[in-house]
């Protein structure tokens, strides 16, 4: 798209943000299926779904938690 000022043409240059690489998550218990934690991730850099030792205050244990949708 090209404008003209005072007989000048110039470029008008429309920037645009790129989308997110980073995406928030939900964490959920394997054992009580209570969704604890939430936290993010780099959807670039990990496509597929997580799973991380955290700790559950309901089982009162550490237990795995995967991620949901």
């Amino acid at each position: 798209m090209t404008n003209t000022f005072r007989g000048v043409s110039f470029f008008v240059r429309r920037h645009f943000m790129a989308a997110p690489k980073r995406k928030i998550i939900t964490l959920e218990c394997t054992e009580c299926k209570n969704r604890n934690y939430s936290s993010e991730k780099n959807t670039s850099a990990n496509a597929e779904r997580i799973e991380i030792m955290k700790f559950c205050p309901f089982c009162n244990k550490r237990t795995k938690h995967k991620e949901t949708k």
